[in-house]
């Protein structure tokens, strides 16, 4: 009777287990995948931001054509004849008009803060898949406990 008591519970265990790993650890893993894809995003853009005021200052521009988005996909090209300044997106809807020596300041700072938060994802990301891993091997452990 011990034996079947013993195994009920290592059954139990294991159901457990998978639960969490399944429910939490795996969802975890999601969410510190989507915010490093999102640090890795606003990286992008400060670095692309960063690289056209050079190109803007190399060139000389004084005006120049963009492709902007109006919203559901429709992408509509707009010139600029003032090329002195430009908007910088600094988040929540609110863009700034900015000299490209500032745009540039801007950017080396956000692209800063980006990197971070993506070093941070990463460890994150890390956590979790050590988390996982530790979890099936205990998997692997009550499995071996029940044969």
């Amino acid at each position: 009777m011990g034996d079947l008591g013993h195994s009920k519970e290592v059954a139990s265990a294991l159901r457990d287990t998978e639960a969490f790993l399944n429910r939490r650890l795996l969802s975890d893993l999601e969410k510190a995948h989507a915010q490093r894809r999102l640090a890795e995003e606003q990286l992008g853009r400060y670095t692309e931001l960063a690289e056209g005021v050079r190109a803007l200052e190399v060139q000389g521009a004084t005006t120049f054509r963009t492709h902007t988005e109006l919203g559901a996909g429709v992408l509509v090209e707009a010139e600029v004849p003032d090329a002195s300044r430009v908007f910088v997106d600094v988040g929540l809807g609110f863009h700034v008009e900015l000299r490209w020596a500032e745009a540039l300041q801007v950017a080396a700072q956000r692209k800063s803060l980006a990197q971070e938060q993506l070093r941070v994802t990463e460890q994150a990301v890390a956590k979790v898949q050590s988390a996982i891993w530790l979890a099936q091997q205990g998997l692997l452990g009550l499995r071996q406990g029940l044969s």
